[in-house]
């Protein structure tokens, strides 16, 4: 079992956003090392990507968030952040 969440396994929303689990990477100057380098990389092929913390629903047990699903759907409204 992997020891920290994997970004790469996450949910492509649509062409422009990404839903990647929360990293629990180190804290340097106040912003997590780990989720900026995957907000940079992102942003370069035109995506934002926003984070959620998976980690007790389906990395504890072995999964990310693509394991929790795997439809294909239209999201209307960002219920991630709310």
């Amino acid at each position: 079992m992997a020891y920290r969440p994997d970004a790469i396994n996450g949910i492509v929303l649509d062409r422009r956003r990404y839903l990647a689990p929360l990293q629990w990477g180190p804290v340097v100057g106040g912003r997590n090392v780990f989720q900026g380098e995957i907000e940079r990389a992102y942003r370069e092929v035109g995506m934002e990507v926003d984070h959620i913390d998976d980690y007790t629903i389906h990395h504890s047990m072995g999964g990310e968030i693509h394991c929790g699903t795997n439809a294909v759907r239209m999201v209307a409204e960002p219920w991630w952040r709310k």
